[in-house]
């Protein structure tokens, strides 16, 4: 009944390629290492099927494979961390989801809305995440080391949570902020269906109550907030308000290499 959403990655050389990954596909820690950064730095972050295309999202990994690869979009935590483990579980990596809550820019714990990978590899625990949307490792983390591991730009920390449940962290000067909270629990991607339809459809669900998308680049990001396109390079960052749904558009294009027309502001 729910084959569709466990089924084979359609073609792991074409997701590779469009990640722009040439390294090597050996299940290793430097090669998974190296797909999570080359993944973050191509595909992006976004909602626009929900909020400008008042669509339903699919999360049956062929029609995300057509989504991100064939077409070239982006999407969320559902969609790309589904594909990344698809494409994991075919390279012969071990990994499975995890279950977590959004926990960064949130006033309160919230339920469960948010999909992350686990990698068991050479004896340790990986928590892996293509599809946060905000400050995320561009590497694997090793869960059961309680110190700092250093991820791109950020440190970040595991710590227990009062729930039972483990809590990402990342350190910044005015000590830890919390970034999601997760569970070890046996899941499956079936269990992620009924959270889907409640985020493209429920009036009060996140993902429409405006535009966001975002990417990771080397020295920085390049995102969509609502009607704001913020660019980051080194430490400037730069602010615009985008004025009409032209512009918009432009800007998924040139910045985010999005074809997707927008109809509104």
């Amino acid at each position: 009944m729910y084959e569709e959403v466990f089924a084979p990655l359609p073609d792991a050389g074409a997701y590779l390629d469009r990640i722009g990954y040439a390294g090597s596909i050996a299940p290793t820690r430097a090669a998974l290492d190296a797909l999570i950064d080359a993944h973050q730095l191509a595909v992006p972050f976004e909602n626009l099927t929900v909020y400008d295309g008042d669509a339903n999202v699919s999360l049956a990994v062929a029609d995300i494979y057509d989504k991100v690869v064939v077409k070239r979009r982006g999407g969320y935590c559902f969609e790309l961390n589904s594909l990344f483990c698809a494409l994991l579980l075919s390279l012969g990596f071990e990994a499975r989801p995890v279950a977590g809550r959004t926990l960064w820019g949130k006033p309160s714990r919230g339920f469960v809305g948010h999909r992350a990978t686990l990698v068991s590899l050479e004896g340790k625990r990986l928590f892996c995440d293509v599809g946060f949307g905000g400050p995320m490792p561009d590497i694997a983390l090793d869960i059961d080391d309680d110190g700092l591991q250093r991820g791109g730009r950020d440190v970040f920390f595991f710590t227990p949570s009062e729930f039972g449940e483990l809590m990402l962290n990342r350190e910044t000067e005015k000590g830890g902020e919390a970034l999601i909270s997760f569970s070890l629990a046996l899941c499956d991607a079936r269990d992620f269906l009924p959270l889907n339809y409640y985020y493209d459809n429920a009036p009060e669900s996140y993902f429409r109550s405006k535009r966001m998308v975002n990417l990771r680049t080397k020295d920085g990001f390049k995102a969509i907030d609502g009607d704001r396109l913020r660019l980051r390079s080194g430490g400037a960052v730069t602010d615009t308000r985008l004025q009409a749904p032209q512009e918009v558009t432009e800007a998924l294009r040139r910045h985010f290499g999005i074809d997707f027309q927008i109809e509104r502001v």
